[in-house]
């Protein structure tokens, strides 16, 4: 099944110019789905495996892996591993209310529990944050948000900036320094995988 993602672009009118503001819906599974893998998930669900919890919400959500789609009990597993730590739920509570799914439509608890994730880490959560401002017109928090979320490789962030360069809302500093952050961002990521790749070589040729 791989990432599983969905956008939605809004147009915010400010001072009548027009700037395209991203919000990222969802996202990848933390494990990779395997045939006849649901057993196992539940299992490591039961355990208190946070990630395990999260997905099977994600199998609800979806009415995937033989589960009967259920939205509400998709939220509540989500809340529940979003209180043993798993940033990547609290995302998706997030967009529940968002969309209002499986729960009335509620923007403040929405923007919530998108801080909740951006605070454990989470780069989507922290983008559709400044997404969040950019659409009230609080550009300059807006770009914050942006910022870091472009600084940890995210490329819809710096879209973002640039966008917000392009029509006066940021300064060219602003956009050089994400362009700098985002690169050495993804330098990094890159050289991991190498590394990961190439532990992969010598432990299977061990």
């Amino acid at each position: 099944m791989g990432k599983h993602y969905a956008t939605v672009a809004f147009t915010e009118l400010n001072q009548q110019e027009t700037i395209i503001i991203q919000f990222v819906l969802f996202a990848e599974l933390l494990y990779p789905i395997q045939k006849g893998s649901i057993l196992r998930m539940k299992k490591r669900a039961e355990g208190g495996d946070a990630a395990a919890i999260r997905n099977v919400g994600c199998y609800y959500a979806t009415g995937n892996r033989g589960l009967s789609r259920d939205f509400p009990k998709a939220l509540e597993l989500w809340l529940r591993a979003g209180g043993l730590g798993c940033a990547a739920s609290y995302y998706n509570v997030a967009t529940a209310y968002y969309n209002g799914e499986g729960a009335e439509r509620d923007m403040d608890k929405a923007k919530y529990y998108y801080e909740l994730a951006a605070m454990g880490g989470n780069v989507l959560a922290r983008h559709n944050l400044g997404s969040f401002e950019g659409c009230s017109g609080n550009m300059t928090r807006a770009m914050k948000h942006w910022m870091v979320a472009a600084g940890t490789g995210d490329g819809e962030s710096l879209k973002c900036i640039q966008d917000c360069f392009m029509h006066g809302h940021a300064t060219k500093d602003d956009f050089e320094r994400a362009l700098r952050a985002h690169k050495e961002a993804k330098d990094d990521m890159k050289s991991d995988q190498r590394e990961a790749a190439a532990a992969s070589r010598r432990s299977t040729s061990a």
